[in-house]
């Protein structure tokens, strides 16, 4: 009878010890994969395209992309991203006289995750309306134009700790600038295309 009670006792300690110590390995696995949301930093290397002022009349520089996101399901991010890079005027004779101008984006994003969003390689795609601002300058005199844009994106990413990893991402704008302009010139004048590769670095809020 004695040696009965000491083995259940032996066993309800025992039991007791593993289910918390499962619980606490369960709580350190989950607040080391779970993502409640994420932030890229990245250095990116535009390139204007098409018949358009932009590509035809000047050379961009290199800009930068910061983009945050937060989970909302389980494959599934909403956020904000921020672009901005220079551009030099190269062929005055197509826009006019100006020195240089100074592209700035602002979009909002919903975006897909093909992979498990707390998995080491991330690879995800996104879409989403926004906002341009072209700030062209000539010596001290600056005006704006601005636009309706259009974000597409496809990220590459690899998780190398708990809250930092690496960043590939290939991003595209389509802008339709507010300019008034001769019908026969609209296309040159209203629209731009970029498409805009970047790498740097993507931060992890757990």
């Amino acid at each position: 009878m004695s040696m009965s009670f000491k083995h259940i006792v032996v066993l309800l300690a025992f039991s007791m010890t593993s289910h918390m110590m499962f619980s606490q390995q369960k709580e350190r696995t989950s607040s080391y994969y779970d993502v409640l949301g994420e932030m890229g930093v990245s250095f990116a290397l535009p390139l204007a395209y098409g018949q358009n002022f932009l590509s035809e009349a000047y050379t961009t520089d290199i800009g930068f992309s910061l983009r945050g996101m937060v989970r909302v399901d389980k494959n599934w991010l909403l956020g904000a991203n921020f672009g901005y890079f220079g551009a030099e005027v190269s062929k005055v004779e197509q826009v006019g006289n100006m020195d240089n101008t100074s592209i700035l984006h602002l979009h909002a994003l919903v975006a897909h995750s093909f992979l498990k969003v707390e998995s080491n390689l991330g690879v995800r795609s996104g879409i989403g309306p926004g906002y341009a601002k072209y700030q062209h300058r000539l010596d001290r005199a600056r005006f704006k134009d601005t636009a309706f844009s259009l974000l597409a994106f496809i990220e590459v990413s690899y998780r190398l700790g708990k809250t930092v990893g690496l960043l590939l991402n290939f991003e595209h704008y389509w802008d339709f600038l507010a300019i008034d302009s001769a019908p026969s010139q609209n296309n040159f004048f209203r629209r731009t295309q970029i498409f805009s590769p970047s790498i740097g670095l993507k931060f992890y809020i757990l």
